[in-house]
């Protein structure tokens, strides 16, 4: 007789429930062994290859953020326009990305091969109906109220407060009356601006190297993966130092364009500020992640040569 005070023994022959098993067998067990297997060994054998790889893959994410992120959002420059502008056009902003510019929310169609010369016209920033030869802007007042027969405190207090009221419409209609006296020359400069804008240097023949070199760089870098998995190292490493020297390219042109056009722009009557986008600093980080991705690979092929040599 077994004692009574002994913990109970487990059945060994119980089986597991037969969903829980074929969920292991056939989920846990494969993704085990290809995290073993292609992950966890390549990391200690393959240590440089496996770090180019997530910098490549950095790479590409952000070339895929770059190019496909919105042109509200990941965007060249914008420029804000001030506030008499804004008060008779009812625009905010122009907005510049790789393939075209949006005046609010209104955008040109997307091209691969976009020319920087081409500003919105007139009639897309004063819009259709819009009379530029006259210019109605409201001009805010407040009427004094009369209080009588209140006592004198109440009145006292009323009187400040109608004191004060008088004030802010008085300044509310200088400032409406300043906007309308600025306003008609303000925005006639800045149309002639834009309809007669030229830049420093014309845009149509590089609007090639804005954004396809990003394209091209992207490609390579995917083909490069399969490549490395395979070991055609040096391939992959061509690839990768192309792909390098396509991002720095089209990077430098998209630098260029703040001295051929957005530094001119930034100076026309009638725009307030200008904010620079995450572009450009996407497309730097790229490059950086390909430059070390570069370099591992480099360091790699130079240790394999070296062993080769040796044995």
């Amino acid at each position: 007789m077994g004692d009574i005070f002994s913990p109970p023994v487990s059945n060994s022959n119980t089986k597991k429930p037969k969903i829980y098993s074929s969920f292991y067998i056939y989920v846990i067990v494969p993704v085990q062994s290809f995290f073993r297997s292609h992950i966890v060994r390549p990391s200690k054998e393959y240590s440089l290859i496996f770090t180019s790889v997530i910098l490549i893959l950095l790479s590409i994410l952000l070339l895929i953020i770059l190019l496909l992120g919105s042109s509200k959002t990941i965007y060249l420059s914008k420029f804000t326009f001030e506030a008499p502008i804004k008060l008779i056009t009812k625009k905010n902003d122009i907005t510049f990305s790789l393939y075209g510019y949006c005046l609010d929310n209104s955008c040109t169609t997307p091209s691969l091969v976009n020319n920087f010369d081409k500003l919105p016209s007139s009639s897309e920033i004063t819009g259709k109906y819009l009379n530029k030869k006259r210019l109605d802007i409201p001009i805010l007042s407040i009427p004094t109220p009369s209080i009588p027969g209140v006592e004198p405190a109440v009145s006292a207090i009323s009187s400040a407060v109608i004191n004060a009221a008088n004030t802010a419409a008085n300044t509310a209609t200088n400032t409406a009356g300043e906007i309308a006296a600025v306003a008609p020359g303000l925005l006639s400069k800045l149309l002639s601006a834009f309809d007669n804008f030229k830049p420093r240097s014309s845009t149509v023949n590089f609007s090639r190297f804005f954004s396809i070199p990003y394209l091209i760089a992207l490609i390579f870098n995917v083909i490069s993966l399969p490549l490395l998995y395979f070991h055609f190292t040096i391939i992959a490493g061509l690839l990768i130092l192309t792909s390098f020297l396509l991002n720095i390219i089209a990077c430098f042109f998209d630098l260029l364009l703040f001295v051929w056009v957005f530094d001119l722009i930034s100076i026309i009557p009638g725009i307030g500020s200008q904010i620079t986008s995450p572009d450009i600093y996407l497309a730097t980080m790229s490059a950086s992640f390909l430059t070390v991705a570069a370099i591992l690979l480099c360091i790699d092929l130079c240790n394999t040569v070296r062993i080769t040599s040796k044995s």
